[in-house]
């Protein structure tokens, strides 16, 4: 077996371009397909909490912030940004929108439940009901639960297509728990 070790390769005609084991490399292109945006892994994360609990019905609008702790933790990229509850993407692409939760649930004996629910609009105006955790509780005395949801957004216009996250069915005193409701936001891929 040979081995050619060079620097650079130049096209013998200009109009042709390499072929190199049947794949043809021409101007930034490999086979026709422009490779030059290409880039490798995740390129956008972005994880925020609730910094106090939250303990009635209705959208998550106040104490949100990016997750900074422990050291290491929080977003690389652009990042989301938030404005009364409402994120918004720094770019278009398939984004992974991940959120869960631990509740106290109050301990009414009377079916105690409580809701996280994702909301998203795609004409910055009319919100859909986009995934759920839920969790209830039978018992006379209080208890914890916890939920995990996700799924993927195709952010075409980052000005139109947004997220929100609500609570609904709060009832026999139940709540979310400061710093345990996390959203998690991931770029991963182009639109």
């Amino acid at each position: 077996m040979s081995e050619i070790q060079v620097n650079t390769i130049n096209e013998y005609t200009g109009a042709n371009g390499v072929t190199i084991d049947g794949v043809l490399i021409k101007d930034g292109n490999v086979d026709g397909v422009d490779v030059s945006a290409i880039t490798q892994g995740i390129t956008e994360y972005d994880a925020w909490t609730v910094t106090s609990n939250v303990t009635s019905d209705g959208d998550i609008t106040s104490n949100l912030s990016r997750i900074t702790t422990p050291s290491g933790v929080g977003y690389f990229g652009t990042g989301m940004t938030q404005s009364s509850g409402i994120f918004t993407f720094p770019s278009t692409g398939y984004w992974k929108v991940a959120f869960s939760s631990v509740f106290n649930i109050g301990g009414s004996g009377a079916d105690a439940t409580v809701q996280l629910i994702s909301y998203v609009t795609t004409n910055n105006s009319s919100y859909n009901d986009f995934a759920r955790i839920r969790e209830g509780n039978r018992s006379s005395s209080a208890t914890n639960g916890s939920g995990y949801n996700e799924g993927v957004i195709d952010v075409t216009d980052t000005s139109q297509v947004k997220v929100k996250f609500k609570t609904d069915s709060m009832s026999g005193g139940s709540y979310l728990l400061a710093n345990y409701t996390k959203f998690i936001f991931e770029r991963i891929g182009d639109t």
